[in-house]
């Protein structure tokens, strides 16, 4: 699940996911007045009921109105029991440590791989 269409485009360029996509042509944002019925949420709760979906991997910018969007979309899939990734997160290749805000910082540490076993 994307919410615009050039980020469809970034992740067929990388060439690693094989599965559909759903663009929401935006993102909840209620600064500006912008709720879940006005962005394609509705269209992908009924997608995944109808077609048997069995997980959807949220992929939506890091930020507020990312986030807002993405808890809404995983409350709206919860009672269909739906398994919801969201894309991992943390510092991106090639940055320096230095540089980087503390959510950033956070969410690598929060989403840290074990290298290897002792």
């Amino acid at each position: 699940m994307k919410s615009y269409p050039q980020d469809l485009f970034t992740i067929e360029k990388a060439g690693f996911y094989e599965g559909v996509y759903h663009v929401l042509f935006g993102h909840i944002d209620p600064l500006e007045d912008v709720d879940p019925e006005d962005i394609n949420t509705d269209k992908l709760v009924n997608r995944a009921r109808k077609n048997n979906i069995q997980e959807v991997i949220i992929a939506t910018n890091l930020n507020l109105e990312g986030d807002v969007t993405a808890m809404c979309i995983l409350e709206r899939l919860k009672p269909l029991g739906i398994k919801v990734t969201q894309l991992a997160r943390g510092m991106p290749s090639e940055s320096y440590l230095e540089y980087a805000n503390s959510a950033v910082i956070a969410d690598a540490i929060h989403g840290r791989k074990l290298m290897q076993k002792a």
